[in-house]
């Protein structure tokens, strides 16, 4: 899988050179581009009527955009906005159990190294090497169980119940990179342990 985009939104400091380095103008213009880029192999196995299983491995995910530095309007830069090529591999697998011929069962893991992200002082500028530090190791397992119940002669309903990150495993989605920040490296917004209960109507 491949995308390019430009003329994407994007800030850039229009300060005059004289005051730019105790003050930062910024404009909103539609001068960014980005490159998404993505290699998944998955496979499918299954054993009688009663067990499929599924693999999905992703093997890259990049996307980056060129803006420029906040503190230079004269010398533009390229900085990586995330991953750079071939920093995110991840594994997924996916099961599905009939168990009694009434019940079936689901169950999926999922785990992938953390999303690189670049330190940064007050003014937006990269500091030491870009993409230099990760998220914690993502890591998710999810179970849910449905049966089927006669509703009329025409129509079955399903009741399946789910559980997701049963492990209750810390997967944080932000990351305070600011290292002015009496909060550097905090990490933080993982989502908790969680269910749901879902009706579905089946026609025969």
């Amino acid at each position: 899988m491949r995308r390019s985009g430009w003329r994407e939104l994007q800030q850039i400091d229009i300060a005059p050179s004289p005051i730019r380095d105790k003050e930062a103008w910024l404009a909103i213009t539609n001068t960014g581009v980005s490159e998404y880029r993505a290699f998944d192999v998955s496979t499918e196995r299954s054993w009688g009527q009663r067990f499929t299983s599924h693999w999905l491995t992703r093997s890259a995910v990049t996307s980056i955009i060129a803006r420029r530095s906040i503190r230079s309007n004269i010398q533009p830069q390229v900085f990586e906005a995330a991953p750079t090529d071939w920093m995110h591999p991840s594994f997924r697998w996916m099961g599905d159990v009939s168990i009694l011929q009434q019940i079936t069962s689901g169950i999926m893991v999922e785990t992938h190294s953390g999303f690189p992200f670049s330190v940064q002082d007050q003014y937006l500028q990269i500091l030491g090497h870009r993409n230099g530090r990760r998220f914690p190791l993502y890591f998710s397992m999810g179970l849910s169980l449905e049966r089927e119940f006669p509703l009329t002669k025409k129509y079955r309903v399903g009741v399946r119940v789910s559980g997701f990150d049963l492990t209750n495993h810390f997967n944080p989605t932000f990351v305070d990179s600011n290292l002015d920040s009496p909060d550097f490296l905090a990490f933080g917004n993982s989502a908790r342990r969680s269910g749901n209960i879902r009706l579905r109507l089946i026609r025969r």
